[in-house]
């Protein structure tokens, strides 16, 4: 389906305006996202977010987010995990009422029942489900009150659901690699084929979060050899099922040295280090999205250190253009990023993002 009139002429405007690196936009945000919760069914041992104190927006605060829906080309909806949220069902509802708005939802996918799975075959939605192992035994020990059946179940009704309803409902696959689960990532592709995932991502570990599971800071030398290695299998595999493949850290697997025998066992693993990759820094989410946080602060992005406003004081229409806005804007154009954003976006300014940024 076509994107309505207004929403091509507001993602037009915003092209213009950030291909100019307007600091006063007339534009409104292309992209959208809500951390809706803090609240999990799980307690995954590599998840920043279980160190946070439980919190969830408002549903008053979530609906007054929804005044962007006209504009907006995309909506990502985060948690914790949403589908504990009574009224999550409802802002779903509000947001296909806008059939050109693309629904992404993060989720670890346990709680999808026949209804969701029905009501997703019949929107345009993507479903980013975060699985780490497809070993039952390694799932359940990351993802701890996570039963890989139940994960198994719930994949079956929402494919049984695209058989009846085939529409816009795509299925991607995350998995956050480290050392308990590394030595299984080549079973990812073919469970993507079995189970209608359109994609694979592998993702990076938050390691202040596990440092006892982090392959790369340092790098554990048999982990960066073992999947320098895997990598380029993947991926042959994946382009040979049609499945999209992408590593967020692949860059930082460094290439093997001269006079390197990459037919030698993992005993003969030289020492080595992670190659450092200057950030740029070249961003766009000054001008073309917004990201709400359960206790109603808003960031240009997830990874930003600096809000720029609260929606439980302002709307986000007022923010959009409000001072701190602009500073991100104007640092942004004239090559300061460093002044305002964060350390953490630095490493990931870094690697190849999924999203192109």
């Amino acid at each position: 389906m076509m994107p309505c009139g207004r929403a091509i002429s507001n993602r037009d405007l915003n092209a213009t305006e950030l291909a100019r690196r307007e600091v006063a936009l007339e534009s409104l945000p292309t992209k959208l996202m809500v951390v809706l919760t803090r609240e999990c069914n799980l307690r995954c041992i590599m998840c920043p977010r279980c160190l946070d104190r439980p919190l969830t927006l408002p549903y008053a605060l979530a609906v007054k987010a929804t005044e962007l829906l006209p504009g907006l080309e995309k909506i990502d909806w985060q948690g914790g995990e949403v589908f504990l949220l009574d009224y999550f069902k409802k802002l779903f509802a509000m947001t296909a009422d806008h059939p050109h708005i693309l629904q992404h939802i993060t989720t670890n996918g346990l709680l999808i029942d026949q209804q969701w799975a029905e009501l997703f075959s019949r929107s345009k939605v993507d479903l980013l489900i975060s699985i780490d192992s497809v070993v039952a035994a390694t799932y359940e020990s990351i993802r701890v009150n996570g039963r890989f059946a139940d994960l198994l179940r719930a994949l079956d009704r929402l494919n049984g659901a695209r058989v009846k309803n085939p529409g816009d409902l795509h299925l991607d696959l995350i998995a956050i690699v480290m050392k308990r689960n590394y030595r299984e990532v080549e079973l990812l592709p073919d469970f993507c084929l079995r189970h209608g995932f359109r994609s694979l991502l592998l993702d990076l570990l938050w390691p202040a979060v596990a440092p006892q599971e982090d392959i790369l800071t340092p790098p554990d030398q048999l982990a960066v050899e073992f999947l320098r290695r895997a990598l380029p299998r993947m991926e042959r595999d994946c382009a040979e099922q049609g499945i999209q493949f992408n590593c967020t850290f692949r860059q930082h697997l460094e290439v093997a040295p001269a006079g390197w025998d990459s037919d030698a066992g993992e005993s003969a693993v030289a020492p080595r280090v992670l190659r450092v990759v200057e950030p740029t820094w070249d961003c766009s989410a000054p001008w073309n999205s917004l990201h709400v946080e359960p206790d109603g602060h808003v960031y240009p992005d997830c990874k930003c250190s600096r809000a720029v406003g609260d929606l439980c004081k302002s709307s986000l229409k007022k923010i959009w253009n409000g001072g701190e806005m602009r500073q991100y804007r104007s640092l942004l154009r004239a090559g300061q990023a460093r002044q305002i954003c964060s350390e953490q976006c630095g490493l990931y300014a870094s690697l190849s993002r999924r999203d192109g940024q």
